[in-house]
């Protein structure tokens, strides 16, 4: 009886793959033992791959004793002995045969010399024999380099567990790296300690053979404008050519909040004709179509707008709508509740969008408040070392930058946490009630977060086509605003940008408003001029300190005997009576209530500057004689003080 028949009687299936199997190990012995000596070794590396080493890791998988059996004959026969251990090594590494297994969609595929993708994996050939390299498929499916620091990075993809395709943009550096690479392997890449100097170098080779057939892919780390070609407006590139978001998880938790929702004709209809007659929602919008519009229109500063005044009267409302113009409200306004150095991290990727925080009295301190908003009007973080390469100590990390608005609101003024100048000329202070209700107020809102992201995009598709952003920019010179004072000036170069936000904002869509916004802006610039006349101010803060101590001046008071001895016990000397010409102050006074009201000490250069000190020649201070004592003095005169601060 044969095998089926015997299986017939035994009521059992046959399996024909294993017949087949048997049957292929016969032929080989048969034709081993016929063949001479010298043809015996091709014989059996013909069984090396293909079906037929299929067959004989079935046949160890189902009947062991036979292929045993049958690799013990070759073995004996003189000449076959080598090729027959290196069989035997290959079907005990169990490495599946060679199957085709087809890539995914867009992904260059060329396999370097000595390499083959199965479906089992990965397999490197060698002497005639297989290794493995990985346990399932991966590909290399696109080449990039960052746009900012020149790094290069590669898109690896590879079949995961459950069967789908899964990948991860990768750094060079860490591809290149056997110990670094096998961090991946919690992302599901197919990769060991044992396997990684395998897959690092079959990496490296496919991304040799295929160099030519990337395509040219950049990468950024941040939003906003990049080589002012387009604009990565969250994940979304908007522009010629092609840029990816870095996949970092605290870069793509940001740029999540830039997304669109509801409508174009939604936003317009419940935002803007909602708040058609209200200055601040006009302004709000134009703030934030301004931020976007700093770079390509090359102005040299950051600028602010700023709403102040009590609580619930619209301040957040207008920043709400401020936000709907470039995304989700309720993701992209932040609160003051933060750190200098949280807010250069989140500034830098945010780049060209308005950073937007709300309530400064939920800020640490009103330090970090000056700090912040001196730091984001320069428009670059700190300067920070790093450990040297090349034989030098240490070395500088890249400073980061952007180049935006900051929209902010609290209960005092912006400009009131810093006596600084420089701040005071950055910063559009609007106080009092942003909106006129607040019914007003709270369909705003409502309105901002059912639609919003729409007009910042309009305006970036707007300006990219054709020849707007010439336009655009000979719109912008064109504006003059006739405003006296450095202070004042260069806040009229803020209002300059919000006039040439508007004109983008109409061109691509943006009704035009039922009120005149840059009218109020320009009243703004005007106060933010005069309250910025830091000189003026610290003498009147002076002034105010002299005559709350008018008992600690010598003369002040009426028939008293000042002995000589005590004369610098006293803050300084103002006549008694009301014929008084000058006051004297001895300069460590000047110097107490300067710092204490936060004054920068150089005002009192300032004041010799416009004439407001009596002074001896080539000096700040006079010589002034005090209970007979000649002590040096900052003398003030009557006619200086009448003009300056009453």
């Amino acid at each position: 009886m044969n095998e089926t028949q015997i299986a017939e009687v035994a009521g059992v299936k046959v399996d024909k793959r294993l017949t087949a199997a048997r049957k292929s190990a016969a032929r080989l012995v048969a034709a081993v033992q016929a063949a001479g000596m010298k043809e015996r070794a091709a014989l059996v590396t013909a069984y090396l791959s293909g079906p037929l080493l299929a067959d004989m890791r079935h046949l160890k998988q189902h009947d062991p004793e036979t292929l045993a059996a049958a690799l013990g004959v070759i073995e004996s026969c003189r000449g076959a002995g080598k090729a027959c251990r290196r069989l035997e090594r290959l079907i005990r590494l169990r490495v599946v045969a060679p199957v085709g297994v087809e890539a995914p969609a867009g992904v260059p595929d060329t396999m370097p010399s000595g390499y083959r993708v199965t479906a089992a994996g990965v397999v490197r050939e060698e002497d005639g024999a297989e290794v493995r390299v990985t346990s399932r498929p991966v590909y290399v499916a696109a080449y990039l380099d960052d746009v900012d620091t020149g790094e290069h990075y590669a898109r690896i993809t590879w079949r995961q567990v459950a069967g789908h395709w899964a990948g991860a943009l990768v750094p060079l550096s860490q591809l290149a790296d056997a110990r670094a690479i096998v961090g991946l392997a919690g992302l599901g890449l197919p990769v060991t300690s044992a396997s990684a100097r395998e897959l690092v170098a079959y990496l490296d080779r496919v991304i040799a053979v295929n160099a030519e057939a990337y395509p040219r892919r950049r990468l950024a780390g941040r939003l906003g404008w990049v080589d002012g070609s387009g604009f990565l407006y969250g994940a979304e590139w908007i522009g010629a050519g092609s840029v990816q978001l870095a996949e970092d998880a605290g870069i793509r938790q940001v740029a999540a909040g830039y997304v669109s929702g509801g409508s174009w004709p939604g936003w317009v209809a419940e935002v803007v004709q909602e708040g058609r007659k209200e200055p601040a929602v006009w302004l709000a919008i134009y703030a934030a179509v301004a931020s976007l519009l700093v770079e390509p229109l090359g102005v040299r500063e950051n600028a602010a707008i700023d709403w102040s005044g009590e609580t619930s009267r619209g301040k957040t409302t207008a920043q709400r709508v401020a936000a709907s113009v470039v995304g989700d409200p309720r993701h992209v306004v932040k609160s003051w509740k933060v750190t200098p150095a949280g807010v250069e991290a989140y500034a830098s990727i945010l780049c060209s969008f308005p950073l937007i925080l709300d309530d400064t009295k939920k800020a640490r301190r009103d330090d970090d408040v000056a700090g912040i908003v001196y730091m984001h009007s320069g428009g670059s973080g700190a300067v920070r070392g790093k450990p040297g390469r090349g034989g030098r100590g240490v070395g500088l990390r890249r400073v980061e930058s952007w180049r935006s608005w900051l929209i902010s609101s609290g209960e005092q003024r912006l400009t009131d946490f810093s006596r600084d100048a420089g701040t005071r000329a950055r910063v559009l202070c609007l106080v009092g009630s942003p909106l006129s209700c607040g019914t007003l107020a709270r369909r705003l809102s409502l309105g901002a977060e059912r639609h919003y992201g729409h007009l910042g995009r309009r305006v970036l598709r707007w300006l990219l086509a054709g020849d707007h952003l010439a336009e655009l920019r000979k719109h912008h010179a064109g504006i003059e605003y006739p405003l006296s004072g450095a202070v004042s000036s260069r806040l009229g170069d803020a209002v300059a940008v919000l006039e040439a936000a508007k004109y983008a904002a109409e061109a691509a869509g943006l009704p035009a408003p039922s009120c005149n916004p840059i009218r109020v802006a320009l009243d703004a610039a005007r106060r933010g001029g005069e309250d910025a006349d830091q000189p003026a101010e610290a003498l009147r803060v002076v002034w105010a300190w002299c005559v709350q101590r008018q008992g600690d001046f010598f003369e002040r008071t009426p028939a008293v005997d000042q002995p000589a001895e005590r004369g610098r016990q006293w803050l300084g000397r103002w006549e008694h009576g009301d014929t008084w010409a000058e006051v004297a102050i001895v300069p460590r006074a000047v110097r107490e209530v300067l710092d204490r009201h936060g004054f920068d000490r150089g005002v009192v250069a300032r004041w010799k500057e416009r004439g407001w000190l009596t002074t001896d020649p080539s000096r700040r201070t006079r010589a002034t004689r005090i209970g007979g004592v000649l002590v040096r003095c900052v003398v003030l005169s009557r006619d200086v003080i009448s003009e300056v601060c009453l």
